[in-house]
C-alpha cells in the first residue's frame, strides 16, 4: 500500500514550476487551484459564484469536475496540477510505479499536453536532474513517478497505482466503442485511484450536450458543499481576461446557443441522444454475428466505403425483410467493417466475395462515396448506386423503425456504440442528426443505408381486392388455410380439389407467382417468405389470436 508524505504547498510548487502562475489573468485560475487542495483561495467570492458553494472544501477533494469555457487555460492549468502531483514523494512497494496520468480524446491533443509537462519539467533544474525516461507519451523520473498520456482505453489501466488521473476534454472523447465513453473510463480509474491514498480523479472539459459525465456531476454535486467533490462552473473570461473579448462578442451573436457553449461554458440545449440505448438492444439478436445465405432469401446490400489512411472505416451490411403480422421487420445478415489503414483494392475484393455469397450484384453506397469505388466495384462484377439522400435524413426513418422493434441487428458492439451516441441537433432552420465530436458513424450508418434500401424490399400484399374467404361463406371450416394460418400455427392447409378454394383471389395471386419464382419452394413457405398481407388476412388472424385465448380460458375454468 502506498502513502504520500507531507508535501509542500500546492500553490507555491506550482508557482515555482510555472511563474506566470502568479500573473494577475491566472488569479481565477489560483483560487479554483486553493479550493481544489482545501486551501484559502486568494478570491473566495470568485470561487464561491463558479462554484455555487456557500462552504469550501477545507481539505483536498478527491474529485474535481471543471465544466471550463474555451480558450480558458484548461489543459495548462491541468498540466500544472499534474506536474504537481508528481513532485509529492509517495510510500511504495519495492520497483512500483506511481502514475499521474492524463486521457485525451486525440493523439494531436496527447502531444499537445505532453509538450506543456515536459516543458514544465525540463525548465526546473531539480526536476530536470529526475528524469529517466522520456518517450513521446511518457516521462519517468527516479522517484518511481511516472507521468503518462493516453487516448481512452481501459486495458491500459489495469495493474497502475494511480496518484492522479485528469481526463481532458472528457465531453469529446470517441465514442465508437462505448456510447458513453467518460463514464466507463472513470469507472475503469477508480480501482487503480483507490491504491493511492490521497488520489485526485480530475475531468475537465469545455461542455457540450446536456448529458454524459460532467452533466451528471453538475446537476448532482453543483451548489452542493460536498467535502470530496468538487464542481466548477466558469465562462472564458472568468478564467482568462486576457482572451479577445471581440471574438467572444462575435460568436455570440452569429450562434448564440454554440457560444453559450463554447465561451460561457453552458450545456447546449440544442443537442440530445437520438436513440436510448434499451430500444437499440431491444433490437440486436445476442450471438447472432453473422447468418449463412439461404437459396430461399432475396438479400439487398449496401457499402460505405472510405480511402484507408484516415479514420474512417469501410463498412459492408447485407439482409433481407420477412413478414411478421402486419409489417416487415428488418433482418441483418452480414456485416464488415474494415478499420483503418487498409487497402482499398483488398476492401474492394473482399467486398465483392462476400456480396456474391449472398448473391447480391448491385448495392447502394453513402451518399458521398465517389466515383472510385463505383468503378472498382464494377472491376469485380458489383454494381454501386450512391444513395441521394443526406445520412441524417437516413436516420430520422430509422428512429421508429429501432423504437418498434422492426429490426433484427447483428450482434457488433460498435455498431450498438455509434447508434446510440448518434445525436439530434435543432438548428434555427430543420433538426439534423449526425455523430458527435471526435466519433464516427460508419457502421451505423451501414445500417441506416441498409433500411433504407430494402424498405421498398418487403413482400406485395394479398390482392385488396381480396375482401372475404369464399369458405367461410359456405360454412366450412377456414381455421387451416396457408393464406393467413404459418405452417405449425393453426395448420396449413392448402386447396386441391376444393372449387371454392381454387376462386379465391388471394390463392390464385400466391400461386401464380409461386409458379413464376425459379427457386422451388414449398408454396406455403413461399407465401410467407414472399407475400404480405391485408386488412382481411390481418383481421382473420386477429379473431383467430382471440379464438385461441378463450379456448385456453375456458380449459382453466
Amino acid at each position: 500500500m502506498t502513502r504520500p508524505r507531507p508535501a509542500a504547498n500546492p500553490l507555491d510548487v506550482i508557482a515555482r514550476l510555472d511563474p506566470e502562475f502568479l500573473g494577475e489573468s491566472w488569479r481565477g485560475w489560483r483560487s479554483v487551484t486553493a479550493a481544489l487542495f482545501g486551501l484559502p483561495p486568494e478570491d473566495p467570492i470568485f470561487v464561491e459564484r463558479v462554484t455555487g458553494r456557500s462552504v469550501l472544501p477545507t481539505r483536498p477533494v478527491t474529485r474535481g469536475y471543471l465544466i471550463v469555457a474555451r480558450g480558458g487555460g484548461k489543459s495548462r492549468s491541468m498540466m500544472r496540477l499534474g506536474a504537481y502531483m508528481g513532485t509529492r514523494k509517495y510510500m511504495r512497494a519495492p520497483g512500483e510505479k506511481i502514475y499521474i496520468i492524463i486521457v485525451t480524446p486525440t493523439r494531436q491533443q496527447s502531444a499537445v499536453n505532453m509538450a506543456y509537462l515536459s516543458g514544465l519539467l525540463h525548465t526546473t533544474p531539480a526536476l530536470e536532474r529526475l528524469i529517466v525516461r522520456e518517450t513521446q507519451s511518457l516521462i519517468e523520473l527516479s522517484t518511481g513517478v511516472v507521468f503518462e498520456v493516453l487516448t481512452p482505453d481501459h486495458a491500459h489501466l489495469r495493474g497502475r497505482a494511480i496518484a492522479c488521473a485528469i481526463v481532458d476534454e472528457s465531453e469529446f472523447l470517441p465514442t465508437d466503442d462505448s456510447a458513453n465513453p467518460a463514464s466507463e473510463l472513470i469507472v475503469a480509474l477508480g480501482p487503480a485511484l483507490a491504491r493511492v491514498p490521497g488520489s485526485m480523479l480530475l475531468v475537465i472539459s469545455s461542455p457540450y450536450a446536456q448529458q454524459g459525465v460532467l452533466y451528471d456531476a453538475h446537476r448532482e454535486y453543483f451548489g452542493k458543499d460536498d467535502p470530496d467533490t468538487l464542481v466548477v462552473q466558469a465562462d472564458t473570461l472568468s478564467l482568462n481576461p486576457a482572451f479577445d473579448h471581440a471574438a467572444i462578442a462575435r460568436a455570440y451573436r452569429e450562434d448564440p446557443e454554440r457560444a453559450a457553449a463554447e465561451y460561457g461554458g453552458q450545456f447546449r440545449s440544442d443537442r440530445e441522444r437520438l436513440f436510448t440505448r434499451e430500444a437499440v438492444e431491444a433490437c440486436v439478436v445476442p450471438g447472432r454475428f453473422e447468418v449463412p445465405p439461404s437459396t430461399a432469401l432475396t438479400y439487398d446490400g449496401v457499402i460505405d466505403f472510405s480511402g484507408g489512411s484516415g479514420t474512417d472505416s469501410a463498412t459492408l451490411r447485407i439482409g433481407h425483410r420477412e413478414v411478421r403480422g402486419a409489417h416487415t421487420v428488418l433482418v441483418e445478415d452480414c456485416g464488415r467493417e474494415i478499420r483503418p489503414p487498409f487497402s482499398p483494392e483488398a476492401v474492394a475484393r473482399e467486398f465483392a466475395g462476400v456480396l456474391k455469397a449472398y448473391r447480391v450484384v448491385r448495392v447502394i453506397s453513402d451518399k458521398f462515396a465517389g466515383l472510385w469505388p463505383i468503378e472498382e466495384m464494377a472491376r469485380h462484377g458489383i454494381l454501386v448506386e450512391p444513395s441521394a439522400r443526406p445520412k441524417s435524413e437516413l436516420y430520422a426513418e430509422l428512429l421508429p423503425v429501432i423504437n418498434t422493434g422492426r429490426v433484427e441487428l447483428l450482434d457488433h458492439a460498435r455498431t450498438v456504440a455509434q447508434l446510440c451516441a448518434l445525436e439530434r441537433r435543432t438548428g434555427r432552420g430543420r433538426d439534423s442528426i449526425d455523430h458527435p465530436p471526435n466519433a464516427h458513424d460508419d457502421c451505423c450508418n451501414a445500417t441506416a443505408l441498409l433500411a433504407a434500401a430494402t424498405a421498398g424490399a418487403g413482400p406485395p400484399p394479398l390482392p385488396a381486392t381480396m375482401t372475404g374467404c369464399n369458405r367461410r361463406q359456405s360454412n366450412v371450416r377456414t381455421d387451416l388455410c396457408y393464406l393467413w394460418s404459418r405452417p405449425g400455427e393453426w395448420g396449413a392447409y392448402v386447396p386441391s380439389a376444393d372449387a371454392s378454394c381454387r376462386a379465391c383471389l388471394g390463392h390464385r395471386a400466391v400461386v401464380d407467382a409461386w409458379k413464376a419464382d425459379p427457386r422451388g419452394l414449398d408454396l406455403r413457405n413461399f407465401r410467407w417468405q414472399c407475400a404480405g398481407s391485408n386488412p382481411f388476412i390481418d383481421q382473420m388472424r386477429e379473431d383467430r389470436a382471440h379464438e385461441e385465448v378463450e379456448r385456453w380460458a375456458g380449459t382453466m375454468l
